[in-house]
């Protein structure tokens, strides 16, 4: 939702990906994010989805995996970049 997962988020929109899930444990911060790539993507068919993930629980990132193949059909790259202390 900030720092390197929105820079890198808002390169991939501005590279010409046609899809993009975004998830993060600040979920202000991830549809922030996911309105800024919104605004630079550069692929006319373009869509992002925000999602409230958790990366120390297993089951909410399998869940937020299976939401993401549910709507896009596929993955093809995942970039992980999580802080947790």
């Amino acid at each position: 939702a900030s720092g390197m997962g929105r820079a890198t988020a808002l390169a991939f929109a501005r590279a010409g990906v046609q899809g993009l899930a975004l998830g993060d444990i600040n979920a202000p911060g991830v549809k922030e994010t996911a309105k800024q790539t919104q605004e630079v993507a550069t692929n006319p068919k373009f869509a992002v989805t925000a999602s409230h993930v958790d990366v120390r629980s297993w089951e909410s990132v399998h869940a937020f995996f299976q939401a993401t193949v549910a709507r896009f059909g596929r993955i093809d790259y995942s970039i992980t970049t999580a802080g947790v202390s």
